[in-house]
């Protein structure tokens, strides 16, 4: 028995980090193994252990963006359950979140007002304080905290959403007993740092992203503790100052070395790091740095024949020409990314770069960049002749 009891504990010691999937499922294999190997368990025992392994499993399909397989691992605790099973409770009120993902709105707000009305609310709350994984208690734990993110979630989603439900989040996150790896605060803090840029308040979401990434760094999950940098980055850059432009400059170095670091399992957050950091640089004054960052997304989008990368990044270079005054480099830097794209695909890629040169139009107006193009076609035939 206690090599089961071990097994499950270990696999919800495990942090609820959406980048650790992968290990979480892996220690819920491991724990029903054990559980289906201990013969001396009892039959309620065995079935609490069971719902409390899967119920953990399907937070890690979530994780892993299929809502698909969650929605399976779920309808098998409520295969596997009694109807007044606590567990079961928990599932249903995470399907919740799954139709979510799944567009099911309207049934996702119906379940979930019936859960509310349904939810025993003393013991519920008595078991917030609860510490016995597997347990009636730790599944009515559970229930709580899923309750309160599955209706945040929902309520982010609504052009107005109801505050008082974001208050109660905000409430349950600050409750002492919580643990911060097994009781979803990563995810809390996240749904708290959408609201805060609904809200437009900026302090809120930099205090969430904060606490954020260092949890994950504190749990070596670095693919989280980027994420979590790139976001704080995005909301110090808007708020801008000297400090939080140097705030952001640390956090763009720190996201970009730990995204190199990964570069080979997720390159995209390391592009992502680049751009983060171009757009850093160029806020501080230090262009010529910001379109080195450019480049580099540019030349690994070309070389992995990802085209919408490289149109973006081809975007993103034109962008600071233009907020520079020089139009014309913005123009050749459109004019010469397509030809070259062209070419290399043999087919026609106007189409893509066509949303920048609108937008290029727009802000030199079509004087200006029709002298600019003039300019740039006598220039080209000088160079021809030379």
């Amino acid at each position: 028995m206690s090599t089961a009891r071990d097994e499950v504990w270990k696999l919800w010691s495990l942090p609820a980090l959406p980048a650790l999937h992968g290990a979480i499922a892996a220690s819920a294999q491991q724990a029903a193994s054990a559980v289906d190997a201990a013969a001396e368990l009892s039959p309620q025992l065995r079935q609490e252990f069971t719902a409390a392994i899967l119920f953990r499993l399907a937070e890690a399909k979530l994780f892993a963006g299929d809502p698909m397989a969650a929605e399976e691992v779920l309808q098998a605790i409520g295969s596997a359950t009694p109807n007044e099973s606590p567990w079961r409770y928990a599932a249903g009120v995470r399907a919740c979140r799954v139709a979510m993902r799944r567009g099911q709105h309207e049934l996702a707000q119906s379940a979930l007002i019936t859960a509310a009305q349904n939810m025993p609310t003393h013991q519920a709350l008595a078991a917030l304080t609860a510490d016995m994984v597997g347990s009636d208690a730790h599944a009515w734990r559970c229930a709580v905290l899923e309750l309160g993110i599955a209706i945040a979630e929902f309520e982010i989603q609504q052009t107005e959403p109801d505050r008082a439900a974001l208050d109660a989040l905000r409430a349950l996150q600050t409750m002492p007993t919580l643990d911060a790896g097994r009781d979803q605060l990563f995810t809390i803090r996240q749904l708290l740092t959408a609201a805060a840029f609904t809200d437009g308040d900026a302090n809120a979401a930099s205090v969430a992203l904060r606490a954020n990434i260092k949890f994950a760094h504190a749990e070596h999950s670095p693919a989280d503790e980027i994420e979590a940098r790139l976001a704080l980055i995005g909301v110090l850059v808007e708020q801008g100052g000297a400090v939080n432009l140097a705030e952001a400059a640390r956090h763009a170095q720190q996201a970009r070395d730990a995204a190199l670091a990964i570069a080979d399992a997720r390159p995209e957050l390391h592009m992502a790091a680049l751009v983060a950091q171009a757009a850093v640089l160029e806020r501080t004054g230090r262009r010529a740095g910001a379109l080195d960052r450019c480049v580099e997304v540019a030349t690994h989008a070309a070389t992995q024949g990802n085209i919408h990368q490289y149109v973006a990044a081809v975007g993103m270079m034109a962008e600071m020409y233009t907020r520079s005054g020089d139009i014309a480099s913005a123009f050749r830097t459109l004019a010469e990314s397509n030809h070259a794209l062209s070419e290399a695909t043999g087919s026609s890629t106007v189409q893509l770069f066509r949303p920048f040169m609108q937008r290029l139009q727009e802000q030199a107006g079509i004087e200006r960049l029709r002298k600019v193009t003039a300019d740039v076609a006598a220039a080209n035939e000088l160079f021809a002749i030379t």
